[in-house]
């Protein structure tokens, strides 16, 4: 599944690389080594030929870079969600907020921007099925095509499936805003290559499990919206859910 869809089986395959459960994370980390050298040496044999005559071989990505920008990100967000949270200024009103700075406070986040990375939003990391009326000769697409990444620059050349047709992530703002709830998590702003503003929210040191599992419902929920035409209109959509540690 990681060598097919690796943008997205990777989002999920984090919070085993990152569980508490010193076996798992092994595990965890020994499927995705063996995975880059395999993927690595099949990549190299099966586009050598074509390679030699390209001037582009620096544009062109793999799964292993895939995996190295995955564990990169993870880990710059699990930074983000254990950095200490100031509180709001004192005397300030209701209003007042506490800030941290990515570039000052998460520096090693900060400098993973650009991004070969999709956005990990529920409708990139959901896959569709099949209609019933499909034939074993047809193909289908699981995923959509065009999904938002933190990359302004992708690959749109190369249609691979590791490689989105034409968006990845591209930024992520400076400010990010420290919540007044008791758990205190930070609102990311994601500055998608589609041009769109993605807001996240990181919980530090809480079990999301629970939220996760809320996803199934809410995944339900969200296709009886989408075939509501002043819903579809309006994008409404549930909360999504990833959760990049484990128990």
């Amino acid at each position: 599944m990681i060598k097919e869809f690796p943008q997205q089986a990777l989002w999920l395959f984090a919070s085993v690389v990152k569980s508490r459960n010193d076996i798992r994370a092994a595990r965890g980390r020994a499927i995705l080594e063996k995975l880059k050298v395999r993927f690595l040496n099949i990549f190299l044999s099966s586009l050598h030929a074509y390679l030699r005559q390209s001037s582009c071989l620096n544009e062109l990505t793999h799964v292993s870079t895939l995996i190295n920008a995955s564990l990169a990100m993870v880990n710059g967000l699990l930074a983000l969600c254990d950095f200490p949270a100031p509180d709001p200024p004192r005397n300030a009103g209701a209003e007042a907020r506490a800030t941290l700075s990515m570039k000052r406070d998460i520096p090693q986040l900060a400098k993973l921007m650009p991004s070969p990375l999709i956005v990990p939003l529920q409708e990139s990391l959901t896959a569709t099925l099949p209609p019933t009326s499909s034939t074993i000769d047809s193909h289908h697409q699981p995923f959509p095509s065009n999904l938002p990444s933190f990359n302004r620059d992708p690959f749109p050349l190369y249609a691979y499936n590791w490689v989105s047709d034409n968006t990845k992530i591209s930024d992520i703002a400076d400010e990010i805003d420290v919540m007044r709830s008791l758990a205190k998590p930070r609102k990311v702003t994601i500055h998608g290559s589609d041009g769109q503003t993605y807001a996240f929210l990181g919980k530090p040191k809480d079990d999301l499990r629970k939220d996760a599992r809320l996803m199934d419902f809410n995944s339900i929920i969200n296709k009886i919206l989408n075939t509501n035409s002043d819903s579809r209109r309006r994008q409404l959509r549930t909360p999504y859910v990833l959760h990049v540690t484990m128990a």
